[in-house]
């Protein structure tokens, strides 16, 4: 890598999704750049109301 930055990440799997989430954590602790870019969320409230469950009062 151009600036110095790498990991090496060894486990016991064959799901690389993991070893992609172990290295991608890293990037964003250690803020890596162009390594690493999440994908921001809205975090939407949904009231019982909304969802047609009846609550108890």
């Amino acid at each position: 890598m151009e600036n110095g930055n790498g990991v090496v990440v060894m486990a016991n799997t064959d799901d690389g999704s993991l070893l992609r989430e172990i290295a991608n954590s890293l990037a964003s602790v250690y803020n890596w750049k162009d390594f690493y870019t999440p994908k921001i969320k809205e975090v939407v409230t949904v009231t019982s109301m909304i969802m047609g469950i009846k609550c108890k009062p």
